[in-house]
């Protein structure tokens, strides 16, 4: 008897730990990351988290974030940036990565890791051909603050500082790389929800 209530107390508990996962994750993905000073969890976005949105600045730049895809994007006012027979803006891609993931810092802010399908060759112009881009395949970080998921609006910096790299081979690698405390960061772009179609 005594073996049989021990039992079904450690499957209580085992029960229980269960539950509280799932009420504490939900049912999303997640990934845990050994950072240089602890365990950190990412998660994978959702359609209905507030991130995920179509994103413009005030510098005619844009951030375009679905569940599994970010693509950075930007008008170029020297040239054609209207197409006035489909009525529609003319974005020019700059980086863009899919496999996204969340580490969560608070409410508000946190840093959305992507690995890069898009990147810069050694000119500054943006490719999908590895060959001439070799971030493609490896990882980058934007990081995120005051989002508002009331008033649509979202405060976005992608991980740049002068003497930082541009990608990381590994999502363990970039997590512990593309920090504020490390530097990256520095400048945040104030977003709204697309006011332009």
């Amino acid at each position: 008897m005594k073996k049989f209530i021990f039992s079904l107390r450690k499957t209580s508990a085992l029960f229980v730990l269960v539950l509280f996962s799932v009420l504490l994750f939900g049912c999303k993905p997640v990934t845990e990351i050994q950072t240089e000073t602890k365990i950190v969890i990412l998660e994978k976005l959702t359609n209905d988290d507030p991130l995920v949105n179509d994103w413009y600045d005030t510098t005619v730049g844009r951030f375009l974030i679905t569940k599994d895809y970010l693509s950075n994007q930007y008008l170029d006012l020297d040239g054609e940036f209207y197409d006035y027979d489909n009525d529609t803006y003319l974005w020019n891609k700059s980086y863009e990565g899919n496999n996204l993931y969340v580490l969560k810092l608070s409410e508000t802010s946190g840093t959305i890791f992507i690995k890069y399908t898009r990147a810069a060759d050694a000119n500054w112009n943006y490719t999908t051909d590895p060959s001439q881009a070799p971030d493609i395949g490896k990882w980058y970080a934007v990081s995120y603050k005051d989002l508002n998921a009331t008033n649509k609006t979202v405060n976005l910096s992608g991980a740049w500082k002068a003497d930082g790299v541009t990608s990381c081979n590994t999502l363990e690698e970039a997590v512990n790389e593309f920090t504020i405390e490390k530097g990256y960061f520095e400048f945040y772009t104030a977003h709204i929800e697309n006011p332009l179609e």
